[in-house]
């Protein structure tokens, strides 16, 4: 089986793309990081306030917003044409207007579905690539979802 589609790559979309990427436990990673270490510099500088405890959470939201700027900011340009994506038997890309990314599901460690895109990490370099699920119908979501899950299951037996 082979699917194509194309999909523009919006700001919304990287948004929806880069959110999607994080699992619970990286979230939690990050924010406990971010708390304990603004923790110790409020301890190490001033007496603690009760205030002085809800700023890491605050402090999160433009943090978070300024990464997606920032990925917006270096793909743009790349953003005015569509990206086209297949997925096949035996292969997963991804063509940019610039460039051309092709892996074999051999070289794919560990694939991941989530609501909004599949997750490919390639073993050699611990890369990853994202496939958004706009690109494709919903009839072929789910054949890519069933392709998704069987080369993954292929690759634990």
């Amino acid at each position: 089986m082979r699917f194509t589609g194309e999909v523009k790559m919006t700001y919304a979309l990287l948004r929806r793309l880069t959110y999607a990427r994080f699992t619970p436990r990286n979230v939690a990673i990050v924010v406990g990081s971010v708390v304990l270490l603004f923790c110790c510099v409020v301890a190490a500088t001033s007496p603690i306030k009760a205030v002085g405890w809800f700023a890491p959470a605050v402090a999160l939201i433009p943090l978070f917003e300024l990464m997606f700027r920032r990925s917006w900011l270096r793909i743009r340009n790349l953003a005015n044409q569509p990206w086209q994506y297949e997925v096949s038997d035996t292969m997963v890309s991804v063509t940019m207007p610039a460039t051309r990314a092709t892996i074999s599901w051999g070289e794919i460690s560990k694939a991941r579905i989530a609501r909004h895109a599949w997750f490919f990490t390639m073993a050699s370099s611990r890369a990853q690539m994202t496939v958004p699920r706009t690109a494709f119908s919903p009839d072929a979501q789910r054949e890519i979802d069933t392709l998704v899950t069987a080369h993954v299951a292929s690759r634990k037996a």
